[in-house]
């Protein structure tokens, strides 16, 4: 208010802010504080389609008077976000089977390098299995445990070769 002119004496008192505060909420709730600055100082450099004698409060800060100002900035916004330019999403990547298999493979691989650093995870996924057992690697009954002990346990270096698995990561 005081960087629209209105002097300390004639501030609203606490009924008039009372009233201009149910009319800012009921009337404008949806706009962020940051917003209602920003359409002030719009209003006051003479950025908005307003008037400049409108932007004038004349020592009166009623509901009138904001709304005018806020109305303005509403039209400016709506203008505004009509000239963002929006990218489109990039294309979704659709993985073939194959490819999903590998990325699996790949997180065995790189579960099990883990493990040989000395990184032992707290769990194992168990979405290893049915592609340990696919590629002939683990037997049915085999837990995922005794199959990745049995070979830090051995000196194996990897579960797959990197040429075995295109996607390894």
């Amino acid at each position: 208010m005081l960087k629209l002119g209105i002097r300390a004496n004639n501030l609203p008192g606490q009924e008039e802010t009372a009233v201009l505060f149910a009319h800012i909420i009921e009337n404008y709730g949806g706009h962020r504080i940051e917003e209602i600055k920003l359409a002030f100082e719009m209003a006051i450099a003479g950025k908005l389609d307003i008037e400049s004698r409108e932007v004038n409060a004349y020592e009166n800060f009623s509901c009138l008077y904001f709304s005018k100002i806020m109305n303005a900035y509403r039209l400016w916004s709506a203008e505004a976000v009509k000239q963002i330019r929006i990218d489109p999403p990039p294309p979704l990547k659709i993985y073939t089977d194959q490819e999903n298999e590998d990325l699996v493979r790949g997180d065995i691989e790189a579960f099990y390098q883990r493990c040989l650093a000395g990184r032992v995870p707290y769990a194992l996924p168990e979405y290893f299995k049915p592609m340990l057992v696919q590629d002939g690697l683990m037997k049915e009954g085999e837990t995922l445990v005794e199959f990745f002990q049995y070979r830090l346990n051995n000196g194996v270096k990897n579960i797959y070769l990197k040429k075995e698995a295109p996607m390894y990561r």
